[in-house]
């Protein structure tokens, strides 16, 4: 293996992925993201080396002095935008601790070695489906069904991920999981 696919994200409990995905859900001409793999991505990495791969474990591992807090729903909506609707989301209230906790997570992977680069603003988000092709209004309407719930869990772990892509999809495997202060 040349290179490793990395993310960092925050892991949903798992009565709200099983609330905001029911078993069985369809809408046409989205693919939904598998149950299992709903997460809020903190830092999307992207491809590195086995060695930069070990480097970033290591770093990680040194963030473990934040506070456990907790996060709440905030709506939900289309991205780009729903015009050109290519992804589905339900989104999270932004909050100082998430912030910081993000912030530590970049400095540990700019300790590793790794240059981090905000082009846009961290939207907190969870991506629920993937639009294919042109999406009707019904369809639309059944993906904001999907999410509309109030929810809020308390964050006490984030996870690095590896990911592989298929043509049915990624595939998440954690590599290492990163826990709060106690």
């Amino acid at each position: 293996m040349d290179s490793i696919r990395l993310f960092t994200a925050i892991e949903l409990p798992e009565d709200i992925r099983k609330a905001l995905m029911p078993d069985n859900t369809k809408i046409h001409n989205c693919r939904t993201v598998p149950r299992e793999q709903i997460h809020l991505t903190l830092r999307f990495i992207g491809p590195v080396g086995k060695d930069v791969f070990e480097k970033i474990k290591e770093s990680l591992a040194s963030v473990n002095k934040w506070p456990a807090f907790k996060l709440e729903s905030a709506g939900c909506g289309f991205f780009p935008s729903v015009g050109r609707p290519n992804v589905f989301w339900t989104g999270l209230k932004q909050n100082a601790e998430l912030l910081a906790l993000r912030d530590s997570v970049d400095a540990a992977l700019a300790e590793a070695g790794l240059e981090i680069k905000d082009d846009q603003k961290f939207v907190p988000h969870i991506t629920i489906a993937r639009i294919k092709d042109k999406i009707y209004h019904r369809d639309m309407e059944a993906l904001k069904k999907l999410a509309d719930f109030s929810y809020s869990f308390e964050v006490r772990s984030f996870t690095l991920f590896s990911s592989v892509l298929s043509n049915k999809g990624a595939v998440h495997t954690p590599e290492s999981v990163i826990s709060c202060k106690s």
